[in-house]
C-alpha cells in the first residue's frame, strides 16, 4: 500500500479514526447540549457492548459514524441528507439497510407536514440505494446476482422467536459456576437487554417527539438480530446499538454510573475473548 501499512493495519487505523469521529459527533451533535448530564452517556458509549469491534478490522465504527450522522440530520429535519448518510451506513454493514424503515417510520410519525410522505419515501429509498450498490458490487465481483443472500443463507439465518433466542443467549449468565470471561457474551446480551428496556422506558415517560426516532432505531437494530433464529452473532451486532445512549437522558446518575461500570467490565471480558481468538 502507498501508506506502507498492511491491509490489516490499515483497517484498524480506519476503524480507530471512525471510532473517534463517532464519539466526537455523538458529543458535539447531541450530548454537549445536555451539559454535565451528557458526560456519563458519552463514557458509556466509549465502552458500549461490542466496543472491541469498533476498534478491530470490522466496519462497525464506520457504520456507527454514518448511522449517527443520519440520525443527527433526521433530527434537524434534513431527511435527504439523512438518507444519504444512511446509504453510506448501508454500504458498510449488512444490517445498515434497517435505517430505511427507521427513517421512513420516524418521518411519518414526526408531525404534520405537507411533504412528509415524499420525504419519508425519499430518505428510505436513498438508504436502500446504498444497499443496492452493495448487491451490484458483489454481483460484479463474483458474477452471482444474489451473492449477498447466498452468503447469508450459509449462516442458517431464518425467522425465529426473539424471546427464545434471547433466553438462549443469556442463559449461561444464570448457570453458575461461572468460568470467568467465558460468559462474557451472555452477560453482554443481558446488559444490552436491560439497557434497551430501561432507555425505552425513559423515552416513553418523556413522550417527546425527538425520542421517537431514537426509539425506532433501538427497536429495529435490537429486535432484528433476535428474530434471525439464533444464527447471528449477537455480541457483534449489539455494537450497532451504540446510538441508543441518546435515550439515556434523564437517567438517574446512580443508574448511569452502574451502567458504566457494567459496560467497562463486559468490555474487558469481551476484549480478552477477542484477543484470545475466541470471538469472530
Amino acid at each position: 500500500m502507498a501508506t506502507g501499512l498492511s491491509p490489516r493495519r490499515a483497517a484498524v487505523v480506519v476503524s480507530a479514526v471512525f471510532a473517534f469521529l463517532g464519539l466526537a459527533l455523538l458529543w458535539r451533535g447531541f450530548l454537549a447540549s445536555w451539559g454535565r448530564d451528557g458526560v456519563l452517556p458519552l463514557m458509556i458509549a466509549a465502552f458500549f457492548p461490542g466496543q472491541v469491534y469498533q476498534h478491530g478490522a470490522f466496519p462497525l465504527a464506520q457504520f456507527t459514524f454514518f448511522a449517527l450522522l443520519s440520525l443527527y440530520l433526521a433530527g434537524r429535519d434534513c431527511w435527504w441528507g439523512a438518507g444519504l448518510a444512511g446509504a453510506a451506513a448501508a454500504l458498510t454493514y449488512s444490517t445498515g439497510w434497517l435505517l430505511a424503515p427507521v427513517l421512513f417510520t420516524a418521518r411519518l410519525l414526526s408531525g404534520p407536514a405537507p411533504r412528509r410522505g415524499r420525504q419519508a419515501a425519499g430518505a428510505a429509498a436513498l438508504v436502500l440505494a446504498g444497499f443496492a450498490v452493495v448487491l451490484a458490487l458483489q454481483w460484479w465481483k463474483v458474477g452471482v446476482w444474489n451473492a449477498f443472500f447466498v452468503l447469508q443463507g450459509a449462516y442458517g439465518h431464518r425467522l425465529g422467536n426473539p424471546l427464545l433466542v434471547l433466553w438462549g443467549a443469556v442463559r449461561p449468565a444464570f448457570a453458575p459456576p461461572w468460568r470467568g470471561v467465558g460468559e462474557g457474551p451472555a452477560f453482554q446480551t443481558l446488559f444490552v437487554a436491560a439497557w434497551i428496556v430501561a432507555t425505552l422506558a425513559l423515552a416513553l415517560r418523556r413522550r417527546e417527539r425527538r425520542d421517537g426516532l431514537m426509539a425506532t432505531y433501538a427497536l429495529a437494530f435490537w429486535l432484528f438480530p433476535l428474530c434471525m433464529g439464533g444464527h447471528v452473532s449477537l455480541y457483534r451486532s449489539e455494537a450497532t446499538l451504540l446510538p441508543t445512549t441518546l435515550l439515556a437522558r434523564d437517567m438517574p446518575r446512580a443508574a448511569a454510573c452502574l451502567a458504566l461500570g457494567a459496560a467497562v467490565v463486559v468490555a474487558w471480558a469481551m476484549a480478552v475473548l477477542y484477543f484470545r481468538l475466541l470471538l469472530v
